[in-house]
């Protein structure tokens, strides 16, 4: 498993976050389960009460190629973005992370 550096906020559920990345100088912004998100102390982000604040954190992600100094990432959204691999965190858990959407029921 892999982290990317991140800044997390309330999303519009109990159980999701907003995260925020700018992997090359542009901003990404996608919608993660809690589950796949961590404050920058290594703290799930399901434990932490966000209120309307930002933080900033790790949003785990999936390497799917690499290439010189970057790497090809899947993050929780289905989004698939190259990242510079200074931004990456490398990690022993494993919680799992969809490399692309899911389907919705009867398709």
């Amino acid at each position: 498993m892999t982290f990317l550096e991140c800044t997390l906020s309330k999303g519009g559920f109990s159980g999701e976050a907003v995260f925020e990345v700018q992997p090359n100088g542009e901003k990404h912004v996608g919608v993660a389960s809690r589950l796949h998100c961590w404050t920058e102390k290594g703290k799930r982000l399901v434990d932490v009460d966000l209120g309307d604040k930002k933080i900033n954190g790790f949003v785990a992600v999936r390497v799917i190629d690499e290439a010189n100094d970057k790497v090809l990432v899947s993050m929780p959204d289905g989004e698939v973005l190259w990242v510079a691999k200074n931004k990456l965190v490398p990690s022993e858990a494993a919680p799992n992370v969809p490399v692309r959407p899911r389907l919705a029921m009867g398709n």
